[in-house]
Parts: C-alpha cells; structure tokens; sequence
C-alpha cells in the first residue's frame, strides 16, 4: 500500500492543486483515485491531510494525529493495524511537491486481504491472534 500512495504523488494535478489550495480540483483528483483503489485493488482513501493537520477529503475518517505527527516529523511513511470495527492495515505516507512535504495521504485495505495475497505468494497459512474482551458475550453451542 504504501507503493500505492508513493504512486499518488507522482499525480502532478493533485500536487498542485493540494499546494494551490485548490479544494474543487484535488477532491475531483481523490474520489476518482478512490474509485479506482478501491475498484482495482480493496485500498479505500481514508485521508488526505496537510500540514496543519486540517482534512482535505471529507469523505474520509478521522485520522491518528500522532501517525500524522510522526510522518512529517520523519519524513518516512508509516502504518498500522487497526482492528475497531473490522481489522485493516492503515498507511500513511507523506506526500512531497517540490521537494517538501505537502500534505500526508491515508489509505486503508482490509487486513484479509493482505494475508490471503501472502498465502497465494508463499503458500505458507497464517493466523492472527489478539486479545480476547472478557466482558464480550460467547455463543455456546446447544
């Protein structure tokens, strides 16, 4: 995923019109790069944030500021797993125009899909532990 956000940025509309503050054109630039991560590969656009760590897709979620921070802090992309409502792996990338960074691009596949291409690769099965919540109800089969 993350060579899928680094592939956003050679997007030279969308760089300057995220630059430009141009919110028509870079909200046109997104959903239509939207449709077609979500159509082509399962990665859905969670977040396009700049500097000020001020949302410019409002279509997206509400990010982890910290990863935010560390981004442009680092200056490296980040991700991590994140199992609220559903398990997905969250990456965010920094998008650079000129040079500099610009803004941080948050993109989101469901964790299922990147364990089944790992099997398809390496023909190895995995699995996925996590902590069990001892206050949840369990089904107990008659």
């Amino acid at each position: 995923m993350v060579q899928l956000s680094r592939a956003v940025s050679f997007n030279k509309g969308l760089m300057e019109a995220i630059s430009n503050n141009q919110q028509s054109t870079y909200e046109t630039e997104l959903d239509s790069l939207d449709w077609n991560l979500q159509t082509d590969s399962g990665v859905s656009i969670l977040g396009l944030y700049d500097l000020g760590w001020n949302n410019l897709y409002p279509y997206g979620e509400e990010a982890n500021g910290e990863a935010i921070r560390r981004v442009v802090l680092e200056e490296k992309a980040h991700w991590q797993i994140d199992c609220q409502a559903s398990c997905r792996i969250v990456t965010y990338t920094p998008m650079l125009y000129g040079g500099e960074i610009n803004s941080v691009l948050i993109l989101a596949e469901p964790l299922s899909n990147v364990m089944l291409a790992f099997q398809r690769l390496a023909n190895i099965d995995t699995g996925l532990l996590g902590e069990v919540n001892q206050h949840a109800s369990t089904l107990v089969p008659p």
